[in-house]
């Protein structure tokens, strides 16, 4: 590539990208929407692991039958899933 060719090439590039792809980088994953996104995540999954933990609780220490109730529903005379 000639000199003239170079230079014409740069002025291309920095009309189509003005902004270095690392300067963009940094930007999205330094901002506060991202930071928000990360801290948002982490808070579901402590969310998740949390009733996972409750559920298992409930099912071994309880032994109230949540999880029978919860997965195949109630199933008595008393049941307004009873089906007629």
């Amino acid at each position: 590539m000639t000199d003239a060719n170079a230079a014409t090439h740069s002025i291309v590039i920095e009309r189509v990208m003005p902004h270095p792809p690392e300067r963009i980088w940094r930007a999205l994953t330094q901002g506060p929407t991202f930071v928000a996104h990360g801290t948002l995540a982490a808070l579901l999954a402590g969310f998740i692991v949390l009733h996972v933990l409750a559920a298992l609780f409930h099912q071994f220490v309880l032994k109230d039958g949540l999880l029978r109730r919860t997965l195949f529903g109630r199933r008595g005379p008393n049941s307004s899933a009873q089906v007629k």
